[in-house]
């Protein structure tokens, strides 16, 4: 029997499951570059050491969703300022300011 004939079933039942699962939680999303920005991409990956446009744009998303979710809490927080129906001192005021600020800080942090 040849090498090629034999098929390990372990290596085949890994290999399903990874197919699967990728089937189930992936989302094909098929999108068109202008040439100037496809050689940006490229020379970025370069650049940067990713493996493959996908990494590199899925990695792009992502940061643009968070930039969104943060700048969503900053107007949030930019509401907020002088809601307050009590008047607070100077140091009460400032005391309070940085520990929303630490909150803030640990929210957009994820």
């Amino acid at each position: 029997m040849s090498k090629k004939a034999f098929i390990n079933p372990v290596n085949q039942k890994k290999r399903f499951k990874y197919c699967f699962v990728l089937l189930r939680i992936m989302h094909t999303v098929t999108l068109k570059l202008q040439e100037n920005t496809f050689r940006k991409v490229e020379r970025a990956m370069k650049n940067f050491d990713y493996s493959t446009k996908t990494d590199f744009i899925r990695e792009a998303i992502r940061d643009k969703l968070k930039e969104l979710e943060r700048e969503k809490a900053w107007k949030k927080f930019e509401k907020l300022k002088g809601a307050a129906p009590k008047k607070y001192s100077e140091d009460e005021t400032k005391r309070i300011w940085e520990k929303i600020g630490e909150e803030f800080m640990k929210k957009l942090q994820y």
